[in-house]
């Protein structure tokens, strides 16, 4: 097996705006984002992310909520290029444009959310998360 870097392989991909990638790497998001903002920004594939900020740990409960709550926050700003931001919360999906997407994180990511068979609050996004250029209608 050979190790690469993220952003090389996404551009082997040749993603581009008609693209769904679906990311699932258990926590290593944090680092393939920031990483690979650029690529993403340039190519503007879909984007569909499953987060796990619990595979964050530090030495604390507070050092760990801060660690979680700063990745987040890294996540938000690499992918803030994208003109929507969907949300599977309450049992449906949920659209942010441009206008309102902050409001949103202020809210969402600093809030605490607990998960079940989760110890620890967890920062950041916990639910799953799309980006797209384009907007989705939602309602039946």
């Amino acid at each position: 097996m050979q190790l690469r870097v993220a952003e090389g392989v996404l551009r082997d991909l040749d993603l581009h705006g008609d693209t769904l990638l679906e990311i699932d790497i258990e926590g290593a998001e944090y680092a393939v984002f920031p990483a690979s903002a650029a690529l993403l920004a340039e190519r503007k594939p879909w984007l569909h992310v499953s987060f796990h900020p619990f595979n964050l740990v530090a030495e604390d409960a507070d050092a760990t909520a801060l660690l979680r709550l700063g990745a987040g926050l890294q996540d938000a700003e690499a992918l803030a290029h994208y003109r929507f931001l969907h949300l599977f919360a309450d049992g449906a999906w949920h659209s942010l444009g441009a206008a309102e997407r902050m409001d949103f994180l202020r809210q969402y990511l600093l809030r605490a959310k607990p998960l079940p068979r989760i110890a620890t609050p967890q920062y950041g996004f916990v639910d799953a998360v799309a980006f797209s250029d384009a907007s989705i209608d939602f309602s039946d």
